[in-house]
């Protein structure tokens, strides 16, 4: 494996765990959390309010929609959204899509700030972060594109199963209060932790085929990265 995409692998997963810093990089994907419950309510004919981004990781979409089969949907929505995203991601990465990667991120963080973002930490983050991809697409190298959306995939796997277990311990222990599983449970009146559960198993299993489509790209990192070695044909004089 190229040390390069290992050294880069740790300090992003050192940082996720740094005080301070970890509010900045996981604010990432509880904006695609929310980003999926806000689409999901647009599609099944509901409204949007609001989104707001908080620094201590938590987000809440203001919508109204129609209840029944609509609230489960857009209830449903928010970490499947963050699991598909992740699955997107590592198949861009893949395939060294990386001006995709960032253009698509750049895309869902703009109009989160144009239609709903409006708390100032959320809106502040947001500028931030399109400061920053407009910088790499402006004077980055091809390194530096490769390192930000590799980032910004890894950030989602460890984030978005992260998010993913924190739902199904409250799930477990304070069903009231565990979120997007307890809005399900009120409204299907399946216990909370049957939902906390189905987050998990679905946020570990795009994690997992994440990890699998990315072990190649390490893989043909290393072979480029290795010297050429040409063999000529050996020849024997009688």
């Amino acid at each position: 494996m190229n040390w390069k995409v290992v050294a880069a692998s740790v300090l992003i997963f050192v940082l996720l765990y740094v005080p301070g810093v970890q509010a900045i990089l996981r604010t990432w994907n509880t904006i695609v959390h929310e980003s999926g419950h806000a689409l999901m309510a647009v599609i099944v004919g509901g409204q949007v309010s609001s989104i707001q981004l908080f620094a201590d990781l938590t987000g809440v979409t203001r919508s109204w929609t129609s209840t029944g089969w609509p609230m489960i949907v857009v209830s449903l929505s928010g970490y499947l959204t963050s699991s598909a995203v992740l699955l997107l991601f590592a198949w861009l990465w893949r395939k060294k899509a990386y001006n995709v990667l960032l253009g698509i991120a750049g895309v869902l963080v703009f109009a989160n700030g144009v239609f709903w973002v409006r708390n100032p930490y959320g809106l502040l983050w947001i500028i931030g972060f399109l400061v920053l991809v407009g910088l790499l697409f402006w004077k980055g190298n091809r390194s530096w594109l490769a390192f930000t959306s590799f980032g910004l995939t890894l950030t989602l796997l460890v984030d978005s199963v992260r998010a993913a277990f924190d739902i199904f311990i409250l799930s477990l222990f304070r069903s009231g209060s565990a979120g997007d599983a307890s809005l399900l449970a009120q409204t299907t009146f399946v216990p909370a932790l049957v939902w906390g559960l189905l987050f998990l198993i679905i946020s570990i299993w795009a994690a997992w085929q994440s990890i699998r489509l990315l072990l190649p790209a390490f893989k043909a990192q290393k072979e480029m990265a290795a010297p050429r070695v040409e063999k000529r044909p050996r020849e024997t004089r009688g």
